[in-house]
């Protein structure tokens, strides 16, 4: 398939390896560090009005310590909400620069990250693929996929991350999966990504290569850039 921005269908565990890398920018000592691409962005619109993560160790299809790193129980809160950063995870260290409450979310110590969610929830939607399937219709094209790997950050401040894809990648036209490609890198920012949402399905708890297994959706985005490809 030529390099070009389609439509894409993102199983779930292509969606966890790509948006685990956005969890330390809900960090307070990211924000403190002025490395979070959600810097001074606490109480603004983000994301599109169908996102919303929430961290919440008590969730049916989570599991995880009740504790963190510094023996603090974890709190069960929201940090996005109808696309609205809503809040930020602490330690003792960061809550008290930053004149707030530790919600029990410090990694194991010594460390210089200081504190991340660790129990993610991305609230899901109703579509299956099917439904994803029947909205790619006439001239347009999507591209499933599977699973991604090799997915490192290129720019911190719009969270500009590249990658590639991997174990299944395919073509789809007219509501049907028509055939395989070749597999193809990507450049994506994750702030557009998360605008660009078109559907999700029901939200299952999910492992990848990248990150620590959280409860994710499929998603159907627009605009996914694809700049190169591949042989394999």
């Amino acid at each position: 398939l030529p390099p070009g921005k389609y439509m894409a269908i993102l199983e779930r565990a292509a969606v966890l390896d790509l948006l685990c890398q956005l969890w330390w920018d809900f960090s307070a000592t990211s924000h403190i560090d002025k490395l979070s691409c959600l810097l001074d962005k606490v109480g603004q619109k983000v994301f599109g009005d169908d996102v919303t993560i929430y961290d919440d160790v008590c969730h049916p299809l989570q599991c995880g310590s009740p504790f963190d790193g510094e023996g603090q129980a974890r709190m069960s809160l929201p940090l996005v909400q109808r696309g609205v950063l809503t809040g930020l995870v602490h330690s003792r260290q960061s809550a008290a620069k930053m004149q707030a409450k530790s919600t029990g979310h410090a990694l194991p110590q010594p460390t210089g990250y200081g504190e991340m969610p660790a129990n993610i929830v991305v609230e899901g939607g109703t579509s299956t693929i099917q439904d994803m399937l029947s909205l790619v219709q006439g001239k347009d094209v999507a591209v499933l996929l599977t699973r991604v790997w090799y997915v490192r950050e290129v720019d911190p401040a719009t969270k500009l991350i590249t990658g590639m894809t991997r174990d299944g990648t395919f073509l789809v036209q007219n509501g049907a999966i028509v055939r395989p490609i070749k597999n193809l890198r990507f450049n994506i920012s994750l702030l557009d990504l998360l605008n660009n949402v078109i559907a999700m399905g029901p939200s299952l708890r999910t492992a990848g290569e990248e990150g620590q297994p959280a409860v994710v959706p499929m998603m159907l985005v627009r605009d996914f850039n694809f700049t190169e490809g591949t042989r394999f």
